[in-house]
């Protein structure tokens, strides 16, 4: 069962979609309640939404919180990196994007995609030719084979 990319329709039908999906599995495979299971996810931390006094602890506890990367919508470091890290594995730009609110702003990500770029290129040891945009085959840049240059 793939239900991966499903938009905006199929979020106002996220529940009706679940409890199908759920009675297809319990007739193949019968499924019992996990009393420990927690349905709510925490989400990353919005640095921007502190007060003053919560935001000089976070950046006491993790420096990460003190560097913006995005300036339009406030965006720290230590946002983007839960945005990578989180379970989904969030590799491509709109992913990070989506997460994290990253290159939501007024410069569209002219300011902040190339930063993001570097964060995952230490990260992961990525290419230039590595960059996806939204998923597979959609490369943000391509390496000029004469001189090793990306170019978009």
């Amino acid at each position: 069962i793939n239900l991966i990319g499903i938009e905006s329709p199929g979020l106002t039908a996220a529940q009706p979609i679940a409890k199908e999906i759920i009675c297809m599995i319990d007739k193949k495979e019968k499924l019992s309640p996990n009393p420990d299971f927690n349905p709510y996810r925490k989400g990353i931390l919005r640095f921007e939404e502190q007060n003053e006094e919560a935001k000089r602890k976070l950046v006491e506890q993790d420096p990460d919180y003190g560097e913006i990367i995005c300036r339009c919508e406030q965006v720290t470091k230590k946002e983007i990196l839960q945005a990578i890290d989180n379970p989904l594995e969030a590799r491509s730009l709109v992913s990070i994007k989506y997460r994290s609110r990253a290159m939501m702003g007024r410069c569209q990500g002219g300011y902040c995609q190339t930063r993001i770029m570097e964060l995952l290129k230490e990260k992961y040891n990525y290419k230039w030719n590595d960059f996806l945009l939204r998923g597979s085959e959609s490369y943000m840049l391509t390496e000029n084979r004469s001189n090793g240059v990306p170019t978009l």
